[in-house]
């Protein structure tokens, strides 16, 4: 019973590992290299290299084993299989905690593409060692260029431009045309690659690359780009959610990127090493954008937060970090600091680093549970410079009265306080008394505000942003004294014409209405927005979101006459997902105006038995199209 408990114990962690892993382990390729080196780690310090090549060679025959002894950490190393079959074998016995060797299960996984015996690089760098490199990559240009261009280059008009009208050109064509236009000519070749110089920022945008499926660029393709650019850029940017990337992609971006100023991984998941690279390498960087890791890794952020300290901006989403590392934050330059969705953060580190930053314009707290009185209580007391404040989510652990901290923020200017049942009327009346810099404030979910808090809002004179959406507590007697707005949120509110007819009339700034959902919005507000809009001397469009409500249909809006000023847009925002209600917003924009003893393999890149090779030994690849230039 208990052999088939363990068992059905190991097939579950091995189906985990497929799931959660960047390369299945059933298959034969990594990132379409076939698989023939091992990585293998939590090594005794007994074991020796007769140990590892006798013990693996019941898999196969052992074409080459490397092993490492890193003093102060686990040893490591690097077993080659003659065939893919037997070294796939060792892998999935090592995923099932099958391999033990002096009394530890050894953990097994496939080495990286670019240090497979079958990729481009390591065939390259097999054939660096022969003396005759030069001559027999000059010879393969030639042959190369000869099969591919038959003409005569020379005669072509744009090889009369001169090098730097080329260079400049180059610097308009995608990453997939600056790769191809490298077989060219010798010429073509060095002015392409002397104009990489020139890019500074990087992500993977459709525009960047040069083609549509961005999201299927994997860890080895990029790295290959960054060996070409990557010591000039400042800026990187991989917040795609979908994407091929595993999580040595930020120890490669550490360490082929040293003048990075601007990082943004959100959609990637970090190990600690790829955070401990980066701050042995990156010493500039002063925006931060950080998202989920494999465990919490509060002590490599606390040396790269040491280490940077021009550091302004940071922003950590559905991270597992405790806040310890919030202490090493650089006092002088923070302003702003984007917490979103981070369940382990610890209320006690939280409020003893926003203590020392008093110099904070902006802080957001999005759905952190942890969040208890203490540090509301320390934004209130600490936090005086703060412009920005936002607050997601109900804080199970905070009451009702630990929200008034807040009103003592005399010099904030937008207001962000979502989702949360203890946002009460006499907070917002309290609160418009102390800060009256309020330009913006979104109460949107705060169900337990009615018209007396809407009331209260009314009365802030510099208001020109409100957000009120889903809340069914408010009706037309709390709109009515609210006036002035540049624009309005008010999605699947109980307002009516008699409310809004009257709020446009007040607000001749009027830029942005959005009724999503609003059923009981009729015609006779589409009419008041007409004479109004006609009559306007400001020259400030109006645009109107009427989706959901009991205004003219789309394509009776089609065939009304609207005055100039005015702009409908049937859509109904409020019945839409999240994820879709933002693609249709970035769709929209057009009309506004305005401490674990884990060993991964990505801790041991940068002890990696291969030397680096350097950007005129690799070529890239678009995936699936560009294989002839991969082989070159």
């Amino acid at each position: 019973m208990d052999d088939t408990l363990e068992f059905d114990y190991a097939e579950m962690l091995h189906h985990i590992s497929v799931v959660v892993s960047d390369d299945c382990l059933r298959s034969e390729m990594v990132d379409g290299v076939p698989i023939r080196k091992l990585f293998v780690s939590n090594l005794a310090e007994r074991t020796t290299f007769k140990d590892l090549r006798t013990y693996f060679s019941m898999y196969g025959n052992v074409e080459s084993c490397y092993l490492r002894r890193n003093q102060g950490k686990s040893n490591y190393a690097f077993v080659t299989f003659t065939k893919v079959a037997d070294a796939v074998t060792a892998m999935q016995d090592g995923s099932r905690k099958r391999i033990r060797l002096h009394n530890r299960d050894l953990r097994v996984m496939a080495a990286d593409s670019w240090h497979q015996p079958d990729s481009t690089e390591q065939r390259l760098y097999t054939m660096g060692k022969d003396s005759t490199k030069t001559c027999e990559r000059k010879l393969s240009t030639e042959q190369y260029v000869h099969k591919y261009l038959q003409n005569d280059t020379e005669n072509v008009s744009i090889h009369m431009l001169n090098d730097d009208c080329l260079r400049h050109i180059f610097l308009f064509l995608p990453i997939i045309d600056r790769v191809r236009i490298e077989i060219v000519c010798k010429r073509w070749r060095d002015l392409s690659q002397d104009s990489w110089h020139m890019i500074k920022t990087l992500d993977l945008s459709p525009s960047t690359w040069g083609f549509t499926y961005t999201h299927t660029i994997r860890t080895a393709l990029l790295r290959k780009i960054l060996l070409k650019c990557g010591r000039f850029l400042t800026r990187i940017k991989l917040n795609d959610p979908i994407h091929y990337l595993s999580q040595s992609t930020l120890t490669v971006i550490g360490k082929l990127c040293p003048n990075l100023t601007n990082i943004d991984v959100t959609a990637l998941t970090v190990c600690a090493s790829g955070i401990r690279t980066l701050a042995n390498n990156c010493r500039n960087i002063t925006k931060f954008n950080l998202g989920p890791s494999t465990y919490s890794c509060d002590n490599e952020l606390k040396c790269l937060f040491k280490l940077n300290q021009n550091l302004e901006y940071l922003a950590i989403t559905r991270n597992n970090i405790l806040g310890k590392c919030l202490l090493c934050l650089p006092a002088q330059t923070m302003h702003t600091i984007i917490l979103d969705r981070c369940d382990y953060l610890q209320d006690t580190h939280l409020s003893m680093a926003l203590k020392e930053l008093e110099n904070l314009n902006h802080l957001a707290i999005n759905e952190c549970i942890g969040i208890t009185k203490h540090t509301l209580e320390v934004v209130g007391q600490h936090c005086k410079s703060l412009r920005t404040l936002e607050l997601d989510g109900d804080f199970p652990s905070a009451q009702t009265a630990d929200m008034l901290y807040l009103i003592h923020l005399v010099n904030l200017q937008v207001l962000k306080i979502t989702y949360n049942p203890k946002i009460s009327d006499d907070f917002l009346t309290d609160l418009v008394q102390h800060c009256q810099q309020l330009t913006n404030v979104d109460i949107t979910g705060c169900s337990n505000v009615s018209d007396v808090g809407l009331t209260a809002i009314a009365t802030l004179v510099r208001l020109e942003k409100l957000i009120v959406s889903y809340m069914h507590q408010i009706t037309d007697d709390g709109l009515k004294n609210v006036c002035g707005l540049k624009e309005l949120e008010c999605r699947r509110c109980l307002f009516s014409d008699r409310g809004m007819t009257t709020l446009i009339q007040s607000s001749p700034e009027l830029q942005l209405l959005d009724l999503s959902g609003c059923r009981n919005i009729k015609d006779p507000t589409l009419e008041v927005a007409k004479d109004v809009c006609n009559s306007r001397t400001n020259n400030v469009m109006l645009k109107m979101i009427v989706g959901g409500t009991a205004i003219l249909t789309k394509k009776e809006i089609g065939q009304e006459r609207l005055p100039p000023l005015l702009h409908i847009v049937h859509v109904d925002l409020s019945d839409i997902g999240s994820v879709s209600n933002t693609c249709l917003v970035d769709e929209l924009d057009s009309w506004y105006d305005g401490d674990s003893d884990y060993t991964e393999y990505s801790d041991y890149i940068e002890y990696s038995d291969y030397t680096d090779y350097s950007e005129d030994d690799i070529y890239c690849r678009e995936p699936d199209e560009l294989d002839h230039y991969s082989d070159y």
